[in-house]
């Protein structure tokens, strides 16, 4: 789970400082009907993880403040099975979580995994970074390269957010003129956000594809999507 703290800077926003648990789901009953989960169906299974989180332990627990940098929690399960993860406000005013993923660590794809199975795969829709150089020719783009990943290794520190960009932009600054290491540029250019339009429309016409897939694999999303459009969202 990725979290990011938008708009921490300052006032109370600085400190919202949540809990994270994760449960195990009851074996039996209706939770093993997952496979045939329709979106519409959402509360039910809400109502159903509420009453689990106030009636058991947790398997696993993790906290999350001082986010503004944005911020990784992760767990690791067997499976296949089903978990829930509750994200406790702990007296913060709301709550925030930027995306959530699922990853493979080792081992052959299960029964489960498949572009027909639970949330639809995407990966036919790939979009990707300009790579690192894995060498540099001139002694400039390993400095810059020294600089940058320098900064990588500190983000897990606390405080080092202030520095964490200030030094990544030094290192693009230092790159962009230099025409041979014109690669290496590209790539910290990306990781700014610093994009040109050419850049945004290749984003645009990648998240289209990448739509147009999620509703073709997945019939459920579509008719929610049209339920909410006839309520008057967007």
């Amino acid at each position: 789970m990725y979290f990011f703290n938008k708009d921490g800077h300052t006032g109370h926003n600085r400190f919202r400082d949540y809990m994270i648990e994760l449960y195990a789901a009851p074996r039996g009953g209706k939770i093993q009907e997952w496979p045939q989960y329709k979106f519409t169906d959402w509360p039910k299974y809400s109502l159903l993880a509420e009453s689990l989180t106030r009636t058991s332990a947790p398997l696993a627990k993790s906290r999350v403040k001082d986010f503004w940098g944005g911020v990784h929690k992760q767990f690791v399960v067997i499976g296949p099975g089903y978990y829930f993860v509750k994200i406790r406000r702990n007296y913060s005013y709301n709550t925030i979580l930027s995306s959530i993923s699922v990853d493979r660590l080792h081992g052959k794809p299960t029964r489960t995994e498949g572009p027909d199975y639970g949330v639809p795969m995407l990966c036919q829709v790939p979009y990707d970074p300009p790579p690192l150089p894995m060498s540099y020719e001139s002694g400039l783009g390993r400095r810059i390269a020294l600089l940058w990943n320098t900064s990588e290794s500190k983000l897990d520190k606390v405080g080092s957010i202030a520095l964490y960009r200030k030094s990544r932009i030094a290192a693009f600054g230092y790159g962009t003129d230099d025409g041979s290491i014109q690669q290496l540029a590209d790539s910290l250019k990306w990781r700014l956000n610093q994009w040109n339009e050419k850049q945004r429309e290749e984003h645009r016409e990648v998240m289209k594809r990448a739509h147009e897939e999620l509703l073709r694999r997945s019939p459920d999303q579509k008719k929610a999507i049209e339920m909410y459009e006839k309520r008057g969202y967007r």
